[in-house]
């Protein structure tokens, strides 16, 4: 087992990349959110990830109090598929 020393401001995560732990950096950010960025690279292969909480949802546009969003489920059964649809206000 590898041993390492990391600062409190290093990332150590799983890279899909390399297919192992590696160390993630904050690269400068280009969508304005400073030191808050979620994203982070792998420091050997690039591979990008984005940590800390998921964004929220956006509606799709056009959707709105007077216009409802269809909500679709889809649920798996042996040899036999079943889906659900129904509009959500």
């Amino acid at each position: 087992m590898d041993q390492v020393l990391v600062s409190a401001d290093d990332h150590i995560r799983y890279c899909a990349g390399c297919a192992r732990q590696q160390q993630f950096e904050q690269p400068p950010c280009e969508d304005g959110h400073s030191a808050d960025c979620p994203e982070r690279a792998c420091v050997v292969c690039g591979h990008a990830i984005l940590v800390g909480a998921a964004p929220a949802a956006v509606p799709p546009a056009g959707a709105g109090a007077d216009r409802p969003v269809t909500v679709v489920t889809v649920t798996a059964r042996r040899g036999a598929g079943r889906s659900d649809s129904r509009a959500v206000a």
